[in-house]
């Protein structure tokens, strides 16, 4: 049997590696396309509660009461947690295991790696300046409290129109987002905030948007802030996709 030589090994050694450093950035995307896939149902999952809850209160989307229950706590009936009051009372479930409420492609340092990390927020569309009407104010399909919008501190899903191109929720990893937490990063105040945020799904040159009617896609951060007749507006909420009541 003919023995190879070192000169032909070194050949067949060079040709591995390079057909290595050739598969090796498609297979890393493609795992990255299947964590995208699990963050998408993810979402489409979290927003079938969503509906059920609002189908239970007369339209009206979860808020997050400031010091008090959270949207993901409001919603707990209807995703398969039913927590209890006490649960709800943490401001921040204890725990590892995070279930639909975290993207596989989450990678954000918790400071408190004994709470459940959350991926998602709600669009509060909140501004901090301008308008002193709500609906300058609080754009989006939820609200820090009743005060902050009208009736009950929320939208109502059968007076947004074009539904399908308003942001419900979006990725929005931070290092202090727990389910369950009512504070900051539970809701984005203003389309902004993801403007620095550690958005997930490297390479895919963006990452997914759940709209109103329960579709999610998967957009660049510029093509949600984009307005027909401006373009984009980086502190602007008024007629992007991160506004609820356009044209109001």
């Amino acid at each position: 049997m003919k023995k190879f030589s070192l000169i032909e090994l070194l050949v067949v050694v060079a040709i591995i590696g390079i057909l290595s450093s050739l598969l090796l950035p498609t297979l890393g995307k493609a795992r990255e396309k299947a964590k995208t896939a699990v963050c998408k149902s993810n979402m489409k999952q979290i927003s079938i509660a969503i509906f059920m809850y609002n189908d239970d209160n007369d339209g009206y989307y979860p808020i997050s009461q400031d010091g008090g229950w959270s949207w993901s706590d409001n919603i707990s009936p209807y995703d398969g947690r039913n927590l209890t009051e006490d649960q709800k009372d943490q401001n921040g479930l204890t725990g590892d295991n995070s279930g639909i409420y975290k993207c596989p492609s989450d990678e954000v340092q918790r400071t408190d790696t004994t709470k459940q990390a959350r991926t998602y927020a709600l669009n509060l569309g909140r501004i901090v300046w301008g308008s002193t009407n709500w609906r300058g104010y609080c754009r989006g399909i939820t609200s820090w409290g009743i005060g902050e919008m009208p009736s009950k501190g929320s939208s109502k899903s059968s007076e947004i129109n074009n539904a399908s191109e308003v942001i419900a929720m979006a990725e929005s990893p931070e290092v202090g987002d727990y389910v369950g937490n009512s504070w900051g990063p539970e809701s984005l105040t203003w389309q902004g905030q993801q403007y620095t945020v550690q958005i997930p799904h490297k390479g895919l040159n963006g990452s997914n948007y759940l709209m109103v009617d329960g579709s999610v896609q998967h957009l660049s951060f510029y093509a949600t802030t984009t307005t027909p007749s401006s373009g984009f507006a980086l502190h602007q909420i008024a007629n992007t996709m991160w506004d609820a009541h356009k044209g109001e």
